[in-house]
């Protein structure tokens, strides 16, 4: 069995200082998470300007450790089935940096959250984009050849993975 421990999980240390307390808690697998609010979260806009840069520095991260990365808990500036296309056009760029951080740091999989329920636009509109949004994401990521799971979430378009 493996167990991984989310580096987020120690949302005051940096993702350094998350690596090395993994390390001597015995854990040998890790999740990354792209919160922007929280020191130990990869931030999607450094990721979208350099993904390579923080592909090496998660790769040493991961090498000083012994650790091995089994996802990346992603999150965009807004949610993926925004109403505003520049919204879901600016989501996809920064998903593109995504599957490039993935691929360059060995990060086999990717996790997003399916979108919310705009009143605005009711269930059956915001899931219909959500499903397109998350169909068009699901093919990049098998191009790039990265598993992406879509987490059922409360207060969002899926609540229920069922």
């Amino acid at each position: 069995m493996k167990l991984a421990c989310a580096l987020f999980s120690f949302s005051l240390l940096t993702p350094e200082q998350a690596g090395k307390l993994l390390k001597l808690l015995g854990f040998r697998y890790a999740d990354l998470g792209t919160q922007v609010d929280r020191p130990v979260g990869v931030p999607g806009p450094a990721i979208e300007e350099n993904p390579q840069r923080v592909a090496e520095r998660l790769k040493r991260l991961a090498g000083e450790n012994e650790l091995t990365y089994t996802d990346m808990l992603s999150f965009f500036d807004q949610p993926t089935n925004s109403p505003d296309p520049k919204a879901r056009a600016a989501n996809a760029r920064r998903f593109s940096a995504y599957l490039e951080l993935c691929r360059r740091a060995v990060i086999p999989g990717l996790t997003l959250l399916p979108g919310v329920l705009w009143p605005e636009l009711g269930f059956e509109r915001s899931y219909e984009i959500a499903r397109a949004e998350l169909t068009t994401f699901t093919a990049m990521a098998g191009e790039a050849g990265v598993r992406l799971s879509i987490e059922a979430h409360y207060e969002s378009i899926v609540e229920d993975p069922a």
